[in-house]
């Protein structure tokens, strides 16, 4: 006899709950207008790598605009390895990143 145990397979639960990933960085909120920005990125990580740095504005998360920090928390998160596409905002330019996402200890 074999089971395997799907998360979320009975419906129960959020896909954010089940998500084992996500992008390793700390996130801030601004008063109005509120944007959100990358506070700091965890050294070594994929999200260094692929080039985030602290004040990025996240404009959106895989086509999805980012509405507060809540919103883009729950974006970010997903399976381990699976890419997240962020437009970002540095100064005056509008940059694409691709981040995978990796396992985060919050």
């Amino acid at each position: 006899v074999r089971i395997t145990l799907v998360p979320g397979a009975d419906g129960a639960g959020s896909s954010e709950s089940a998500a084992s990933g996500n992008v390793a960085v700390t996130l801030g909120e601004t008063s109005a207008p509120v944007e959100v920005a990358v506070v700091s990125v965890i050294e070594g990580s994929e999200a260094e790598r692929a080039g985030l740095v602290p004040g990025d504005v996240l404009v959106s998360v895989d086509g999805a605009a980012v509405a507060s920090m809540a919103d883009a928390r729950g974006k970010l998160a997903g399976p381990v390895a699976d890419d997240v596409v962020l437009v970002v905002r540095r100064a005056d330019q509008t940059l694409t990143l691709r981040v995978p996402r990796e396992a985060v200890r919050r």
